[in-house]
């Protein structure tokens, strides 16, 4: 799974250059408490400011842990930004 399909499955998702806000689908959110970025490694970060657990915003997604991380099935090109070198 890509962030880009993970973002499709919540709601009120707002943000912009890797870095995103949406409303926590494990709990009743009024407003966006989840956020949601990409690591380094390419694997799906999220954090609910209110407190919900990784498996319960998982469970409420239907997905599991080994989705949050990039598709890298033979063939599947994979753009990784890698920060500049210090002179």
């Amino acid at each position: 799974m890509n962030l880009a399909e993970f973002l499709n499955r919540l709601e009120g998702v707002k943000g912009r250059d890797g870095q995103y806000m949406a409303k926590c689908p494990a709990h009743q959110d009024s407003k966006p408490s989840l956020s949601v970025g990409v690591g380094e490694d390419n694997r799906i970060l999220f954090h609910c400011q209110a407190g919900c657990a990784t498996e319960d915003v998982l469970a409420a997604l239907g997905l599991k842990q080994r989705d949050l991380f990039a598709d890298l099935r033979p063939g599947f090109f994979l753009m990784i930004r890698r920060p500049p070198r210090e002179s």
